[in-house]
């Protein structure tokens, strides 16, 4: 027999549970090593002993009523007899008293399992004892009694009795048999008939086929039991596996969205997920929910000189950052402010939401002040010159959920303006303050005047406000060297924080350590959860609420049962899912058993044909029964086809069938265990030629007997009696444990074989002559209907309780599916919730991995950045959810272009999408990705096919682009400016088809703005900052020279540096020259304007394109044939609106 383990087995991420019919060996042989394995056996023990318990109060119960029943027919058709009465009665008053020990708490006794097998020993014998020698010490001479109730005897040892529990049912199960075969023996001698082989050893085949037939009934029920100690394990796992999947999901919404937010937000954040969960929706509105604040407080901060922190070392940069980042967080929970976006040199913040607070407006200048002094201490450390400038205002805001992907969380107002204004407009390292703030600070700070510059800007003077300055107050934070201690706090616990601080800036760290298991350390897990599951084993149910708990005396636990919460969604009587999908589901489950409920059909066939050959009538078998033989056989073979071969395989699993025939095998074996209408079919036909063979041996035998008695041949009376028949049906009844379908059907069909048989009993039978009764006080055609009745009887109310404990199972199983699914779906949310903080490659980094700590960083070589702002934009809730609009629109575009050099979504920054490519083409873009073909997309942005760049790589081709070369020059990192550059036109497509339906419709409320792109490419650094909240930025001076070329470009125009166009060239993308722009950090360079024309296609490069690239700026001023292709109407004025559109 093989290992159930795998190799791969302590590396399995989900509970190390194997299907056990793929592997090689007996299926149940293999449950038990996984239950080893798994450190279940404990839990299985102390169910079956809680189950022995039931079972034997059913016994009991089962005993009371046969006897009783017994005892009734006796009163119908002869009376009352002290001889027939007696012996049942002491049956039913003996029987409790004898099994009451089984009842009692095992912690009482020492040796509880020797008690348990003595108990079913002792009433074993005496019903074995009642049932044969008393009742022949009371009968006649001259009369041949035959047992009652071998067969309930024997089916109780190896179902019902504790020894089943305890010890070994086999040793008294043959011991029974041995007394029974004995008794039947003394009966004969006692009357004088010779010992035959035809009736005494038919006798001996049945009693040891049936020990041998009850044995595999025991293997099945415990493999079945052992299956709903796995699915209750399961269940128990994937419950534990879903609470740390949901503290995950909510510690992901935290960072997204704060826990102060009104739910609705979070609500309509589900909803843009489940959106995303659907796919692209391809230019379909997005509804905007929108959240109105009124008398907050409003904090903008711009840290000044930020480009000197991003030509740091990338590791510094994060330093900075993550500093600045988790001090704001600390600060901002001691304040009860709210951050709401951190984007490298600008955060802003609200206060006043909740909880409401007439000191909202303090709490934003205490934040306020403390970002001066922590901007201070780090810039005094880094030796930087940095400073902020930080705006506090008061007035309403709305809150809003923009876009698809990367959904962006912000606020907006004309009083968020004000204060953006405010902001740029204020002193470094001091409080720009609006009067109406000043108002609610109730004198507690000093203030002066506000810069002169403020008090003339327009917007603040059509706003009427007017401003004032507060400066560093004696409050300031006490600490000494942020990064030392930041350090430590990473190797201490966090219990020096305050009780806030830990709550905001710990929460997820925390709380994903205490209450998320880790599950790199399988055997901790495996031992955590069968500890648990030894707990839950005492409420498991075990059918403790049906008729025969009126017979259970144990102390048994009500509060908890189980069998109370399963009462609720299976009938009590029929043992049906009240629910039809549940029901459904039962039914379509695959029954690995059927193979072996075929093999054990085959077992009794044989035993009828063994009996069939048995003389004196040895030619019983006819050509017919044979037939039958033969057909039951294949079936079984065919059912074990898959377990030959995959017992001769060399490797544990099958391989892959080639062999046409060998394949329609395989899938016709894998349909009988799947397929529930053509499995039942094909058993309930099997049955009947089971009968057939049981009954046509019989019928034959009593053929060939009255044929002789016609001939006078036979002179003596008959050996052939009606009981043979009855003994193979009990088998034949036996049969329907396996078979699964509902009780209903099984008990109509068990009622119609019934029915057949005492209908073959009576015209082929003489009942009322035969000398054989059963037991003294019955009829002859009483007794010989009540041995096979009281065997369904039995059986019945036996597999009513079997199939109860199999529904239970399975109600684990769909319980651990539906958790499982629960558990997708939490962590479908959570990465989506990572896709929108972080791009999409980091989202599997930061599943495995929650905590930012070393905070993520990676240089890229060469990427391409892009900014897009919206200009001639006004600021109210119309427009609010216009700019929802566009950014929806630019987040299908961006799906267009998810594969490849795929481009990715930075950030919103109020009007401007910020946008790159090639920042994962070191990770992500192996030689087989780069082979792969975008799927279709729709109108003017599709690319189709695939273009060929050197021998192994290969691009899909973008519509619109038919480049007449491509240089040898280019590197396969120059592609990311092409697709950069096409999803650029792409949104200006965009624009301008929005345009053109706004002249054509006319619509009252057209949707205004236009774009102003700036691109630029070459190395830049990209990071996660922060660690109760995630912020992904990319920092250098090809995101500097973007931001440059946005701000300073021209509205429906694409802005490029003179690298980038110079790669532009290179791809047969013509630029033209637009003039010298300035860098604080590099000075002044040329830059360009992606020539385009009306359609917005491309132009291709001629000579003079070529021309305007030299080694200076002065001589391409003096070779440009065309320098200037736009208006100075479109520079902005300094109210901030544009001279033309």
């Amino acid at each position: 027999m093989s290992s159930i383990k795998s190799p791969n087995w302590m590396l399995m991420p989900d509970e190390s549970i194997i299907d056990v019919s793929k592997l090689k060996g007996y299926e149940w042989i293999n449950l038990r090593k996984q239950i080893e394995d798994l450190s279940l056996e404990p839990c299985y023990r102390r169910y079956m002993e809680r189950l022995a318990v039931v079972n034997v109060s059913l016994f009991v119960f089962l005993s009371e009523l046969l006897a009783f029943l017994h005892v009734f027919l006796q009163i119908i058709y002869k009376g009352i007899t002290l001889r027939t009465t007696v012996p049942f009665i002491v049956i039913m008053v003996l029987i409790p008293l004898i099994l009451l020990i089984c009842f009692r708490d095992k912690k009482k006794y020492a040796r509880f399992s020797l008690w348990n097998i003595l108990a079913s020993c002792a009433a074993t014998l005496m019903i074995v004892l009642m049932d044969t020698f008393f009742m022949a010490l009371s009968a006649g001479p001259d009369v041949h009694l035959r047992s009652s109730y071998d067969h309930i005897v024997t089916i109780s040892i190896y179902s019902l009795m504790p020894i089943s529990v305890y010890g070994k049912p086999s040793f008294l199960g043959f011991a029974s048999t041995v007394i029974y075969f004995l008794y039947y023996v003394y009966s004969s001698l006692s009357i004088k008939e010779p010992i035959s082989i035809s009736t005494h050893g038919s006798y001996a085949i049945h009693l040891v086929s049936l020990n041998i037939f009850m044995e595999g009934f025991r293997i099945f029920i415990e493999y079945n039991l052992r299956m709903m100690i796995l699915n209750r394990r399961k269940l128990l796992y994937q419950n534990f596996k879903l609470r740390s999947a949901v503290l995950m999901e909510n510690d992901t919404m935290e960072q997204l969205l704060s826990s102060n937010i009104r739910t609705t937000l979070k609500a309509e954040m589900y909803k843009r997920i489940d959106e995303q969960r659907q796919g692209m929706r391809y230019f379909v509105s997005t509804l905007l929910f929108i959240e109105l604040y009124s008398n907050i407080s409003i904090l903008i901060a711009n840290i000044i000189n930020y480009q000197l922190i991003t030509q740091l070392d990338v590791s510094e940069i994060l330093e900075i950052l993550n500093g600045i980042c988790v001090r704001l967080d600390e600060s901002a929970a001691k304040h009860n402010v709210l951050p709401i976006q951190f984007l490298g040199n600008f955060l802003s913040c609200i206060s006043g939401i909740m909880p409401k607070s007439t000191r909202h407006t303090n709490e934003c200048v205490d934040l306020a002040l403390d970002l001066i002094n922590i901007i201070d201490e780090i810039g005094q450390e880094k030796e930087l010159e940095l400073a902020i400038r930080v705006a506090v205002h008061d007035g309403e805001a709305f809150t809003a959920i923009v876009g698809r992907q990367k959904c962006c969380f912000d606020i907006w107002s004309q009083d968020v303006a004000i204060a953006h204004c405010m902001a740029s407009l204020g002193r470094k390292n001091m409080v720009h303050v609006s009067q109406k703030a000043l108002r609610l600070l109730h004198s507690e700070y000093n203030y002066e005047n506000g810069p002169e510059e403020a008090q003339k800007h327009s917007l603040l003077q059509k706003a009427n406000i007017t401003t004032y300055l507060i400066g560093p107050q004696p409050r300031v934070i006490k600490s000494t060297n942020f990064f030392m201690h930041l350090h430590k706090d990473s190797e201490s616990s966090s219990d020096s924080l305050p009780q806030s601080t830990m709550q905001r800036s710990s929460f997820i760290t925390v709380s994903r350590a205490s209450t998320a298991f880790d599950w790199k350390d399988l055997d901790e897990v495996r031992q955590k959860t069968a500890s648990c599951l030894l707990e839950k084993v005492e409420y498991m149910p075990v059918d403790s609420i049906n008729l025969a708990r009126i017979f259970d005396f144990s102390d048994r636990i009500e509060r908890g049962n189980e069998d109370y919460i399963i009462n609720s969604y299976i009938t009590p009587f029929w043992r049906i899912y009240r629910n039809p999908e549940v029901e459904s589901g039962y039914g379509n489950q695959p029954d690995v058993f059927f193979k072996y409920a075929i093999l054990l059909m085959v077992f009794v066939a044989t035993v009828f044909c063994i009996m069939a050959l048995l003389p004196p009538f040895s030619s019983v078998i006819s050509y017919k029964m044979l037939s039958m033989y033969s057909i039951l056989i294949i079936i079984c073979l065919l059912g074990f086809y898959n377990k030959i071969t995959r017992r001769i395989s060399k490797h544990n699993t099958a391989s892959p069938a080639k062999f046409f025939l060998h394949r329609w095998l395989c899938t016709l074996c894998r349909w009988l265990e799947e397929k529930r209408m053509l499995r039942s079919i094909v058993y309930i036909l099997c049955v009947w030629m089971v009968y057939f063979l049981g009954t046509q041996e019989a019928i034959k035998l009593r053929r060939d007997e009255l044929k002789l008695i016609a001939d006078k041949t036979l002179l003596s009376p008959s050996i052939v009696e009606p009981w043979e028949a009855s003994e193979h049906m009990i088998l034949v009844i036996m049969l329907f444990t396996f078979l699964s379908v509902p009780l209903i059907f099984k008990a109509a069909l068990i009622v119609l074989l019934c029915m057949v048989h005492i209908l073959t009993l009576y015209v082929f039978y003489n009942i009322k002559h035969s000398k054989q009764k059963t037991n003294m006080g019955l009829p002859a055609e009483v007794a010989s209907v009540w041995h096979l009745l009281s065997a369904c009887i039995y059986y019945m109310i036996l597999d009513h309780h079997i199939i109860y404990l199999t529904r239970v199972s399975y109600y684990f199983l769909r319980n651990a599916e539906k958790k499982l699914e629960q558990i997708e779906k939490s962590k479908s949310n959570a990465e989506h919730i990572l896709a929108n903080m972080l791009p999409t490659y980091l989202v599997p980094i930061f599943m495995k991995h929650p905590s930012n700590d070393p905070p993520y960083h990676k240089y890229v070589a060469k990427v391409a950045v892009l900014f897009a702002s919206i200009v001639n934009f006004p600021l109210d809730t119309t427009s609010l959810r216009v700019l929802n609009e566009y950014i929806c629109y630019f987040d299908d575009l961006i799906e267009e272009y998810a594969t490849g050099f795929k481009v990715e979504k930075i950030k919103v920054m109020n009007w401007t999408y910020v946008a790159a490519c090639g920042l994962e083409a070191g990770d992500n873009l192996s030689q087989s990705s780069r082979t792969s073909i975008r799927k279709p997309g729709r109108g003017h942005l599709s690319r189709v096919s695939t273009v060929s760049i050197g021998e192994h790589i290969q691009l899909p081709e973008l519509q619109n682009y038919n480049p007449r070369f491509h240089h040898p020059s280019l590197e396969y990192s120059d592609y990311c400016v092409l697709y950069l550059v096409h999803f650029a036109v792409d949104m200006l497509r965009i624009m301008q088809d929005i345009s053109m339906q706004n002249l054509t419709m006319k619509f009252p409320n057209a949707m205004p703005g236009q774009l102003k792109i700036g691109i630029s490419h070459g190395p830049a650094q990209s990071g996660v900052v922060g660690q109760s909240r995630f912020y992904f930025d990319i920092w250098g001076q090809t995101v500097n020279w973007a931001s440059i070329m946005a701000e300073k470009g021209v509205t429906g125009h694409i802005h490029v540096t003179e690298n980038t166009a110079r790669t532009l060239s290179l791809f047969d993308i013509k630029c033209y020259y637009r003039g010298l722009e300035d860098n604080p950090i590099e000075g002044r360079s040329s830059t360009y304007l992606v020539d385009l024309n009306d359609e917005l296609n491309f132009q291709q490069v001629d000579e003079a394109s070529w021309l305007q690239f030299p080694n200076d700026d002065r001589s391409a001023k003096s070779k440009s044939r065309k320098t200037v292709k736009y208006d100075r109407r479109d520079e902005p004025s300094s109210d901030g609106k544009y001279k033309s559109q």
